[in-house]
């Protein structure tokens, strides 16, 4: 089974026919907001910031396992004498600050 395509984005929805008639917080794929792939919480509540964190973590999970695909591929060719050390702390710590700034961190 494929995940849903990213980007995705945070947002809120109401589930019509669910006994909490409230607007939840939501990740949905940017393609289709209607498709909700993970709830957080909910609007109004008192960790209200705290699901909105979450939710921004979990949005930008496509593009961290990009991210930790990219560093197997960096490690592999390092232990193959092709990359120094440096080159790739570097290049994780670019790629992290990337995906830290796309979640609002």
């Amino acid at each position: 089974m494929k995940p849903t395509q990213a980007p995705w984005i945070v947002g809120t929805n109401v589930i019509k026919n669910s006994p909490e008639q409230r607007e939840m917080i939501c990740v949905s794929p940017a393609s289709n907001i209607k498709k909700i792939v993970a709830i957080t919480g909910f609007v109004g509540a008192e960790d209200e910031s705290e699901s909105i964190a979450n939710a921004s973590l979990i949005a930008i999970s496509p593009e961290m396992l990009e991210a930790l695909i990219a560093i197997q591929e960096r490690a592999i060719a390092n232990i193959n004498g092709t990359l120094e050390a440096n080159s790739i702390a570097a290049m994780i710590s670019e790629i992290f600050e990337k995906l830290a700034n796309e979640a609002g961190a």
